[in-house]
């Protein structure tokens, strides 16, 4: 079975450390594709690439708000629900390297579980928007924790385009 070693991370992935769930990915993928790559195994589990989502959180934790919105739109754009990109991007924050160990306490405290309690809330009354999503880039109560206002995270934007979608900031 031809397979790389991208293809096997991915099944460690989507699997989330069930053996069955890691075997049956790697038997419909291989189905569908006749080999076993990164790309391959998230289009059969229908899941947002972790590559992309981490390109996300890094934009916006150097602050680029545009582009960590544009790669939303795109993941949006691709048919992914709220709750993949939420699911995956948790995941992703949650086992980055290169991340301030207070980012990313901060990115899952509150931007995922505001944004979990928006999407429940919300659910019925929009589903073509990635409105929801937003929360992610919103700035939050700047004194709810010492270290996101001692490391400027959660601060505004310049740009008033952006200024209601602004990340946190790693520098």
């Amino acid at each position: 079975m031809p397979y790389n070693e991208g293809g096997l991370t991915a099944l460690v992935f989507t699997s989330e450390g069930d053996m069955r769930q890691a075997v049956n990915n790697l038997q419909s993928t291989f189905s569908g594709f006749n080999f076993v790559g990164a790309d391959e195994v998230f289009k059969v589990c229908d899941q947002p690439h972790p590559v992309k989502v981490q390109a996300l959180i890094k934009d916006c934790a150097k602050g680029r708000v545009d582009p960590a919105m544009d790669a939303l739109g795109d993941l949006w754009d691709k048919g992914y629900s709220a709750v993949d990109i939420v699911t995956t991007l948790f995941r992703v924050v949650k086992n980055m390297d290169g991340l301030h160990e207070y980012i990313k306490l901060e990115f899952i405290r509150v931007r995922c579980l505001s944004l979990s309690r928006a999407l429940v809330l919300s659910a019925a009354f929009s589903n073509s928007s990635n409105v929801l999503l937003t929360p992610l880039f919103s700035p939050r109560r700047r004194s709810a924790s010492p270290t996101c206002a001692s490391s400027r995270a959660c601060r505004p934007s310049s740009s008033s385009a952006a200024s209601s979608r602004a990340c946190a900031s790693s520098a």
